[in-house]
């Protein structure tokens, strides 16, 4: 689904037409960037290469407005351009902690918890939407509101300036022309997926137990777009075509040749790694092990185990790989919880949530290295800017496993298969 929103130039319409709306004021600009990408990243994940394309489209987009700007000769205007580029990137990992598929510690979570519960998995994916979306609506007004602070700060607006950059903001989108009937297909596909994820806990009861996931959808849909025509059938002008050229196959929405070219193989083997190693982690007893030698700790209220453990998952996901982090923590967490009875959600999501985000370093997540190439970025301006975002991204997630998440998921009696445990409420 990602390749083919990508190849068809969906993601560069939905990126423009939020900036026509939002206009060239830095300000608002910078909130169009951020929920353009925001939006993109939910659907795709921030590891994969077609979401970094994405993000080097909007990094070219901001180049252009700044070489408009001429920012090599205005301090302040390079300020400005810093605090796109940072902005940009924060809000691709902010996104890609919306739903079940938008980054791999999230993807994690839920493939554990599928290990655990199978067909009775508390997360769906509505309902992980419903918990995770107040939280980043909030952590990305913070973002968009430090950001200002640190970047644009209370300068005086260029309306020259601005007029100029919402005419080649307005210009870019007119390049696109009309909606093309193969980005008209690859939405229509797009929003039903989206349709399919959300209602799952409907239309599942029409198979047996644990036949259907969330994977099941994605397949059905990315199966239809190698066979859904990229041209209109039934208009005049590929008629005349295909009779030109009879032996010449259809070009379908995706094909192979386009998979190979696009589709990020390399995130195969960093989910499937990830995956490996949780598994080994639980299969193995190590995460059993662990939870035993940590028992001593069971004086700690859950609140305390909660920012104790995602602390220390906070300040490793900023030099260690996301997956990797979530990979080893998740299984142990969990296990310490059903060895005190808890819940395994009340421990996972929090640390879950704090292996998602590093704001801090190039290294931490792709989009943060991609505008980091851009090469008018610091380290310090990394951290600087990265920092706010941690800690206000730290105390939400505490906040929201300890109020909202008991209102969103069952944390009732849940029947863990892969430990073969019973929880009490």
């Amino acid at each position: 689904m990602a390749v083919a929103v990508e190849s068809s130039r969906l993601h560069e319409r939905v990126a423009l037409r939020t900036l026509c709306f939002t206009g060239a004021n830095p300000r608002f600009l910078m909130l169009g960037l951020q929920v353009a990408t925001a939006f993109i990243s939910l659907w795709m994940s921030n590891t994969s290469t077609t979401t970094t394309e994405s993000l080097n489209s909007s990094k070219d987009s901001v180049d252009t407005v700044s070489q408009m700007l001429v920012l090599s000769d205005n301090k302040q205007q390079r300020r400005i351009y810093k605090g796109l580029l940072l902005s940009i990137a924060y809000a691709s990992a902010i996104g890609g902690a919306g739903t079940l598929i938008g980054t791999s510690s999230i993807i994690s979570m839920n493939s554990h918890f599928q290990s655990l519960y199978g067909d009775k998995n508390p997360v769906a994916f509505f309902s992980y939407m419903c918990y995770a979306l107040p939280q980043l609506i909030i952590l990305l007004l913070i973002c968009w509101i430090w950001l200002q602070f640190l970047f644009i700060g209370f300068c005086n607006n260029n309306k020259k300036n601005n007029q100029v950059v919402n005419d080649m903001i307005v210009k870019k989108y007119k390049e696109l022309g009309p909606m093309r009937y193969e980005e008209l297909v690859v939405l229509i596909s797009f929003l039903s997926l989206i349709a399919l994820w959300l209602s799952r806990p409907a239309w599942t009861k029409l198979f047996t137990a644990n036949y259907v996931t969330d994977g099941t959808a994605s397949m059905l849909i990315s199966m239809l777009l190698f066979v859904l025509p990229a041209e209109n059938p039934f208009s005049s002008a590929t008629v005349d075509k295909l009779l030109e050229n009879k032996d010449e196959p259809i070009r379908t929405i995706i094909t192979w040749k386009l998979m190979r070219e696009k589709f990020s193989w390399s995130t195969l083997f960093l989910l499937g790694g990830g995956f490996a190693m949780a598994n080994g982690v639980k299969k193995s007893g190590l995460s059993d092990w662990i939870a035993v030698k940590l028992s001593a700790m069971q004086w700690m209220p859950p609140w305390a185990f909660i920012a104790f453990s995602s602390g220390i998952v906070c300040l490793l996901t900023e030099f260690a790989s996301n997956t990797a982090t979530a990979a080893v923590f998740i299984p142990v967490v969990a296990s310490i919880a059903i060895a005190q009875n808890i819940n395994p959600l009340t421990y996972v999501l929090p640390v879950t949530f704090a292996s998602s985000f590093s704001f801090m370093f190039p290294s931490g997540t792709p989009p943060n290295a991609v505008v980091f190439s851009a090469k008018i970025l610091h380290v310090s301006d990394m951290i600087l800017g990265g920092l706010v975002l941690k800690i206000g991204s730290f105390i939400l997630c505490q906040v929201f496993a300890q109020t909202f998440a008991p209102l969103v998921f069952d944390f009732g009696i849940l029947n863990v298969t892969g430990a073969e445990t019973t929880m009490a409420p």
